[in-house]
C-alpha cells in the first residue's frame, strides 16, 4: 500500500470533516469525526480502497457508511446512493427530483459528498489513468444553451456543478 497516499487522503478527510463550519452545518462534533475515522474498521476499509486503486462511489459510500447511520440514528433510505443522487438533483432541478427527500438524511448525503469531492481529486491526482481525459465533460456552447427550452436550468447546473468540483 502506498502509505504516503494513506496519508495525504486520511489527512485531507480529516481536515475537512472537521472544519468548523462543517461541523455546525451537520450539527456534529470534531470528536464524532475523529472517532470514525480513528476506527479500525475505517481505517482498513481505506487502505483496501487505496491498494485496489477503487475510488467508486459505492467504495466511498462502503467507508463512510457508519458515519452516516449514526447521522441518522440508523434510519436509512433504501439505497444511500439514489438518495444522494435525488438529493443532488434537488439543489439544480427540484421538479425532478422522483423520491420524496426527507431532511434526515440530508446531513448524511452533505458529508457522502464531502468525501467522494475528496477522492475525486486524489483520484485525478494519483490513479495512473485519469477518466476525464477519456471522457470529458463538455458543456453546451453559450448558442446551444440559448436554444434550450430551459436555459436558466442549464446556466444552474453549471455554476453547481463548478461551484462544488473546482472551488473545494
Amino acid at each position: 500500500m502506498n502509505n504516503l497516499l494513506y496519508s495525504r487522503l486520511y489527512n485531507k478527510i480529516l481536515a475537512a470533516l472537521s472544519e468548523p463550519g462543517f461541523l455546525k452545518k451537520l450539527e456534529i462534533n470534531e470528536a464524532f469525526i475523529t472517532k470514525h475515522l480513528e476506527n479500525k474498521s475505517y481505517i482498513l476499509k481505506l487502505q483496501d480502497m487505496i491498494k485496489e486503486k477503487n475510488f467508486n462511489s459505492k467504495e466511498v459510500l462502503n467507508l463512510s457508511i457508519d458515519m452516516m447511520n449514526e447521522i441518522t440514528n440508523n434510519v436509512t433510505p433504501k439505497d444511500w446512493l439514489e438518495y444522494i443522487y435525488q438529493y443532488t438533483l434537488s439543489k439544480s432541478f427540484p421538479n425532478s427530483v422522483e423520491i420524496e427527500l426527507n431532511e434526515t438524511f440530508d446531513k448524511a448525503a452533505v458529508l457522502y459528498l464531502k468525501t467522494l469531492r475528496i477522492f475525486s481529486s486524489i483520484e485525478k491526482k494519483h490513479v495512473e489513468y485519469n477518466r476525464l481525459l477519456k471522457y470529458p465533460l463538455i458543456f453546451l456552447t453559450g448558442q446551444e444553451e440559448k436554444n434550450t427550452i430551459h436555459p436558466q436550468n442549464i446556466e444552474s447546473l453549471k455554476k453547481f456543478f463548478i461551484t462544488t468540483t473546482f472551488m473545494k
